[in-house]
């Protein structure tokens, strides 16, 4: 055999040999994450009756009924159309007309007495809710004090912002005297939803909104729509990553953070829902309006042909209710800090 046929013979012998060896690597990392997976079904009673309590369909995750009929959530759309056509101009950066109606329309159907707004960027989502909820105690965090295009003056509202900041989690909500049955927790602060949602029930919290709840492989934060396919085992979590604040926290997933994730999905909410889109942009999103409907409703209000690219910062904004603040604390705690671990 000449030098240059034993050469390329070897190659060939090289390539089948890593092809093989990276083919046995996978199967023995898919065999372990199922142990894995299958140790904690044993130890953990939570996760026994996973399907029956969260439900997974057309792309999307859902969990009990938020009480929002298609035909209100119509008729509501219509409405917020008449607002958003007097709106403060376009918000570069910031939510956009999808995520600012569904902010509406929760808005309107919970008609909280207060609500809280963690990350307020501009100001276009503070006038939003002002809009929706005219006599509301608005309270507002931010580590940034300027920049707003709109800053609410009713006497009851409350700016933590600049250097007067405070994060979510270190406000003492209880000397506040809040009713939080009636109070809506608005998360725009680019912070890991799961993390806040644990905050949240520490604090006694029950209504929560989460604007960006990004898909997974897609954001910057642990959110909901990111931990759905980790809850329902259809991606393995190995591949995953664990981000927070950002994206500046990131490392990779372990079964611990598996174990949280369905902690606060079976044990943690009451109520999951990802809001329609106005109109469909994928196979798997549901949407207000479709077809003649939409194009006879986008020739009767100019809102609509305004933001030409809000469908692609379409973030899958959600409303999440906790369920009963009467909490076991200690565990809670324990899950918090299990999420939020340092890792070398």
């Amino acid at each position: 055999m000449s030098s240059l046929n034993c050469g390329k013979f070897l190659t060939v012998v090289l390539v089948v040999a890593i092809t093989l060896y990276l083919y046995i690597q996978r199967s023995e990392n898919m065999r372990n994450t199922e142990n894995d997976k299958q140790q904690y079904v044993k130890e953990s009673p939570m996760m026994q009756s996973v399907e029956q309590k969260f439900e997974f369909s057309d792309g999307q995750c859902h969990k009990g009924d938020p009480g929002l009929s298609d035909a209100w959530i119509k008729e509501t759309f219509k409405e917020f159309l008449r607002v958003y056509d007097q709106k403060l101009g376009f918000n570069q950066g910031g939510s956009k007309l999808a995520h600012q109606f569904a902010l509406y329309a929760m808005v309107k159907h919970l008609q909280p007495l207060h609500v809280i707004e963690s990350g307020i960027y501009k100001g276009h989502g503070t006038w939003i809710l002002r809009q929706a909820a005219p006599q509301a105690q608005l309270i507002m965090l931010d580590p940034n004090g300027g920049g707003l295009v709109y800053k609410d003056t009713k006497n009851s509202s409350l700016y933590m912002t600049g250097k007067a900041f405070k994060d979510f989690a270190q406000v003492d909500w209880k000397s506040m005297n809040l009713d939080m049955d009636r109070t809506l927790v608005f998360i725009d602060d680019h912070q890991s939803g799961i993390r806040r949602a644990l905050e949240a029930r520490n604090a006694g919290f029950r209504h929560l909104m989460f604007d960006d709840n990004y898909a997974i492989r897609q954001g910057d934060n642990y959110s909901f729509k990111m931990a759905c396919p980790v809850y329902f085992n259809h991606t393995d979590y190995r591949e995953e990553q664990f981000l927070d604040s950002f994206g500046q926290v990131k490392r990779q997933m372990t079964i611990k953070d598996v174990e949280v994730t369905r902690y606060v999905y079976d044990k943690g909410i009451e109520t999951y829902f990802e809001f329609p889109t106005p109109w469909k942009i994928e196979e798997t999103k549901r949407a207000v309006f479709q077809g003649v409907e939409y194009e006879t409703l986008k020739s009767q209000y100019s809102g609509l042909c305004r933001e030409q690219n809000w469908s692609s910062e379409y973030r899958n904004i959600c409303y999440v209710k906790l369920a009963d603040s009467t909490v076991d604390k200690t565990e809670n705690d324990n899950m918090l800090k299990s999420l939020t671990r340092k890792t070398r």
